[in-house]
C-alpha cells in the first residue's frame, strides 16, 4: 500500500511537533497577554502534538489554514520557522502552501509569525504580512521560490528577505493589534 503525501510528511516531521507547539503557545500567550485579544486555535492540529490520522480535508479543515485566529478580527497567524537558530539577516522561509492559502483568502489579514528557533523571546519572532507588498515583491523577484530537502522530504518555500517592508518585529505587531481592540 502506498503511503499518502500527508502521512509521509507527518512521519518525517512528527519529532518536531513538541518544539513547534511551544512556538505556537508562546506566540498565542504573548498576543493574549500583551494585547487583550482572545486567540483561537484554528488550523488542523493547531495547539496539539497528537498524531491525527489522515489529511486536513479528511477532518473538515482547509489545507494550509493558519494556526491562530484573533477573535473578533479578520487577522490570522501562521507560526513557523526553523527548529534551530539561523544567522541574523538570513532569508525567512515560508511554505508555498501557506502563501497560496493567504492569497486565496484576501478577506483575511494573514500574518506569519516566523520564530528563529527561540521560543521564549519576543526578539526571536518576526512577523511577515502576506498581502499586497508581499505579492509585489514576488512579481519583482525580491521574494523568490526555493526548494529544499529536509528529513528526506522535498519542500517548496518562498524566501523573504528579513529586511523587507512586509517584515516587522513581533513587538510592532503586538502594538498594531492593541490598536485593533
Amino acid at each position: 500500500m502506498a503511503v499518502s503525501k500527508s502521512t509521509h510528511m507527518k512521519e518525517a516531521f512528527k519529532g518536531t511537533w513538541a518544539e513547534s507547539a511551544k512556538k505556537e503557545a508562546f506566540v498565542k500567550e504573548c498576543i493574549e497577554r500583551l494585547t487583550g485579544h482572545v486567540v483561537i486555535d484554528e488550523g488542523f492540529g493547531a495547539g496539539s502534538t497528537d498524531y491525527i490520522e489522515g489529511a486536513s480535508g479528511d477532518h473538515g479543515y482547509e489545507k494550509a489554514a493558519p494556526d491562530l485566529q484573533i477573535q473578533g478580527t479578520n487577522i490570522c497567524v501562521e507560526v513557523t520557522g526553523p527548529l534551530r537558530p539561523i544567522r541574523r539577516g538570513s532569508d525567512l522561509l515560508i511554505n508555498v502552501g501557506k502563501v497560496k492559502y493567504a492569497f486565496n483568502h484576501p478577506e483575511r489579514e494573514y500574518w506569519v509569525a516566523w520564530s528563529n528557533g527561540v521560543t521564549q523571546n519576543r526578539q526571536g519572532v518576526l512577523m511577515i504580512r502576506v498581502g499586497e507588498q508581499f505579492a509585489r515583491a514576488q512579481r519583482r523577484g525580491i521574494i523568490v521560490r526555493e526548494q529544499f530537502k529536509s528529513r528526506n522530504v522535498m519542500q517548496f518555500f518562498h524566501a523573504v528577505p528579513a529586511d523587507h517592508h512586509c517584515v516587522i518585529s513581533f513587538d510592532k505587531f503586538l502594538h498594531y493589534l492593541k490598536k485593533k481592540k
